[in-house]
């Protein structure tokens, strides 16, 4: 999942935006008032300005008493006449811009047209110094908002930043086993809906806590009282099989008995060595190129039994060491369950840096079927394997043993080609796994 924006940054940013937007409607309205009141103003001050010259000075036959950026233009005055520019204006105010940028007031007094026209280029000057301070307002405002709205955010979000650290902590001593022996959500929070929220953390790890430790007492416990009767089975079957003299018969039984004592021994030494590498208890280690050296031979004789090629490709090997047992079940499983259901062709085993591949060319895996197979007791039964045998634990096993070291399975199949498995050794959920052991 990629990764999006923090609150900070989009509080931060919300208040920008919002400021923005504040300035933008801000600015428009002040144009709009400053364009109102520039015309109302002028419009007034106009009039009686004009008003003021034709009945003080042209009505008495004096010159009109004009400033320097004042003109004044009076229809049917050669001298003064109207400009083809402004003899059509409406009466009134009318700001005009084409060439110079004027102010011109038209009315009609005693039936004559009088146009005057005022230079604007102060009043533009002021404009545009005025202008110029909304725009540095305008930005100081949006750069204000955001600095604002960073530093809150920082300042109310920092506790949830700090809970988010502690429950992701949390998840990754849950993984390594730590959990038992490590404090979580530890400091100081505040009296508000965050502290709330980091006590209902902590006591849903305390839960957990207690679940993972009486799992791991359960797994200890069964795999002990699984152990004990086991050990009397194997040595009554031992005493038994030395009795027998010369019948192969039950000798064969006596076999198929200790084979299956010895699956059922090794299944719960697979178990017990799940919860150890859960709570980080004391392993057995081993290497990759150890743990296939020990492996191989019986891959090998399985195969040879069904008169398939066996292929183990060692590339670049991981570094990492690792739970013995939980190893060899991973591998076990998974290259036993491509032999059990290859009839012709190959098994392959490929070993990566990070990654490792068991490749057969056996009977697939239907598409429905692909979601279901890492479930306890599935065995796809309704597809092409209805013939054959097992009790549909091993990938299960292999699943959860996966889990326990930090590593993951996944699979492709095509029906009627083969099946490949592919073990990712995740490197770094490996070293803490062994930083616990």
């Amino acid at each position: 999942m990629t990764k999006g924006r923090s609150l900070k940054q989009s509080l931060g940013m919300l208040c920008g935006v919002i400021a923005a937007a504040c300035a933008v409607l801000y600015s428009i309205t002040l144009v709009y008032v400053l364009e109102t009141a520039e015309s109302k103003l002028m419009a007034s001050v106009m009039d009686d300005m004009l008003q003021t010259v034709v009945t003080a000075d042209i009505l008495q036959g004096k010159p009109p008493r004009l400033d320097q950026v004042s003109r004044l233009y009076i229809e049917g005055d050669p001298s003064r006449e109207i400009p083809n520019l402004f003899r059509h204006n409406p009466q009134g105010y009318t700001e005009f811009t084409d060439g110079e940028d004027l102010h011109t007031y038209t009315k009609i007094i005693n039936g004559k047209r009088y146009v005057l026209t005022r230079h604007q280029g102060n009043f533009e000057i002021w404009e545009r110094h005025l202008f110029r301070i909304g725009v540095v307002g305008f930005l100081l405002l949006i750069a204000i908002c955001s600095f604002v709205g960073w530093y809150l955010g920082r300042k109310l979000l920092s506790p949830l930043g700090q809970l988010t650290k502690e429950a992701v902590r949390a998840e990754g001593l849950i993984q390594n086993g730590k959990i038992y022996t490590e404090e979580i959500f530890k400091g100081h929070w505040p009296e508000n809906e965050i502290g709330e929220l980091e006590r209902s953390f902590k006591v849903l790890v305390s839960k957990l806590k207690v679940l993972a430790m009486k799992e791991r007492a359960f797994s200890t416990e069964v795999s002990h009282e699984v152990r004990t009767p086991l050990t009397v089975i194997d040595t009554s079957l031992e005493l038994l099989n030395e009795q027998v003299q010369g019948n192969d018969r039950q000798k064969t039984l006596i076999r198929r008995a200790q084979n299956a004592s010895s699956r059922i021994k090794g299944m719960a030494e697979v178990f017990l060595n799940i919860g150890r590498a859960r709570t980080g208890q004391n392993n057995a280690l081993c290497s990759m190129p150890e743990l296939i050296a020990g492996l191989k031979e019986s891959w090998k004789q399985k195969a040879e039994n069904k008169g398939l090629k066996l292929s183990i490709e060692m590339k670049n090997m991981p570094k990492q060491t690792f739970n013995e047992v939980l190893g060899a079940t991973i591998f076990d499983n998974l290259v036993f369950n491509s032999i059990h259901y290859t009839d012709k062709g190959s098994v392959t085993v490929i070993v990566d840096e990070d990654q490792a591949i068991i490749r057969d060319t056996g009977i697939g895996i239907k598409e429905e079927d692909r979601e279901k197979v890492f479930d306890r007791g599935f065995r796809a039964g309704q597809g092409g394997r209805g013939h054959y045998q097992g009790f549909g634990l091993g990938l299960a096993i292999s699943k959860r043993a996966a889990e326990a070291l930090g590593w993951s399975i996944s699979l492709k199949s095509e029906v009627g080609k083969g099946t490949d498995f592919v073990i990712r050794f995740k490197p770094e959920s490996v070293d803490e796994v062994n930083s616990n052991q």
